[in-house]
């Protein structure tokens, strides 16, 4: 019998949530095969319980248990002695010393992604149309990229639930891939031939810039990706309830947006600024947001639901930040990055597919 209670990791998902799910009490012990797992959970709701592995003493969570079962997956309510049985040889894992376990609790209450309805709009060269999708409401945080990552790039870390910044396109590619597998959705990006688990996929694939025509978009997933270059415009211009304003907001910079004269040479805790017409903030500053769309130019017709340039070498950036003037923050402003580019002024959101049944096409 061997106990594993020191080879395991607690994390609670919920980056902005004040009562976030708490897990204590953790053991385990493995005998004949089995790891059982034992905690207990403190939270407001149910919540959502994921179990996740690593192989490498922790460096990396890339393992999915499919041979596990108990207090796990979605809808588990608080309480303790709460209970999960692991088989590691059906996820063909041999135990030893390097394993690390790690449980992520996430508040099934917490609805940050609100829904943006489809609708048309003039992007400065032509008519675009977008039908509905989810967006963050917020930047995605330091914290919550180390919840998933295991690591925060960032250079600003001293302050509170600020954005995560100094991340590459690729890198926010593989936060959305792994969230998704965090929370038992269909990773939506893959990796040439690789599959979805970017744990899978070669080494050395977010280095070269001319991999990111390799990473390929299954439109129908449900999991996390970041929002189109025309999705966001239409999300920073207030969709149908656009006034018409420069900056997402307000025709005044300064209640929207952290940008070069008032933010004190720094990014600043999400959500501090007005929010714009569908409570997504942060839209016009603080840091520059990473896009799908490879850079090029507009096309000279009208469009729906574009997907950006056929090719190109670049990513497109959106929404100005904390060290760059009031041009950039402007709505219609559009910058562009070679997508292994990481800087402290560059971060994301992220967006997901609205359900089958909610999606209608702007007509």
């Amino acid at each position: 019998m061997k106990n594993l209670s020191l080879l395991i990791a607690l994390l609670s998902l919920s980056a902005l949530c004040s009562a976030a799910p708490v897990i204590s009490g953790l053991s385990s012990k493995a005998t004949f095969g089995r790891v059982d797992i034992s905690y207990d959970l403190r939270a407001q709701g149910e919540t959502r319980v994921t179990l996740v592995v690593s192989d490498n003493g922790g460096k990396t969570y890339d393992i999915f248990p499919s041979g596990a079962k108990g207090d796990l997956g979605n809808g588990i309510t608080p309480g303790s002695n709460k209970e999960i049985s692991w088989f590691p040889s059906l996820d063909k894992v041999k135990l030893d010393n390097q394993i690390r376990i790690k449980l992520v609790a996430t508040d099934l209450r917490v609805q940050r992604l609100v829904e943006i309805g489809g609708g048309t709009f003039f992007n400065g060269v032509d008519s675009v149309s977008v039908s509905g999708f989810l967006m963050d409401q917020f930047e995605i945080t330091q914290r919550e990229f180390l919840e998933v990552m295991n690591s925060n790039p960032s250079y600003f870390r001293s302050v509170a639930n600020a954005p995560v910044e100094s991340v590459s396109w690729f890198d926010a590619i593989e936060y959305c891939n792994r969230r998704s597998l965090f929370e038992g959705l269909q990773p939506v990006y893959s990796f040439a031939n690789q599959g979805t688990n970017p744990g899978t996929w070669p080494e050395g694939w977010n280095l070269d810039f001319n991999n990111h025509v390799k990473i390929s978009w299954d439109q129908a997933a449900n999991g996390y990706r970041l929002p189109t270059e025309m999705e966001w415009m239409w999300a920073a211009k207030g969709g149908i309830k656009a006034r018409g304003v420069k900056y997402s907001g307000s025709k005044k910079i300064d209640s929207v947006s952290w940008f070069e004269k008032n933010s004190d040479a720094r990014t600043h805790t999400v959500g501090t600024k007005i929010s714009n017409e569908l409570k997504i903030w942060d839209l016009s500053g603080n840091v520059m947001e990473w896009v799908w769309d490879i850079f090029g130019s507009y096309p000279k017709a009208k469009q729906r639901d574009p997907l950006g340039a056929a090719n190109g070498t670049n990513r497109v950036l959106r929404g100005g930040s904390y060290n760059r003037p009031a041009l950039y923050a402007e709505i219609s402003h559009r910058e562009s990055e070679n997508p292994t580019m990481a800087a402290d002024h560059i971060g994301f959101r992220v967006c997901r597919n609205l359900a089958p049944e909610q999606t209608l096409k702007p007509e």
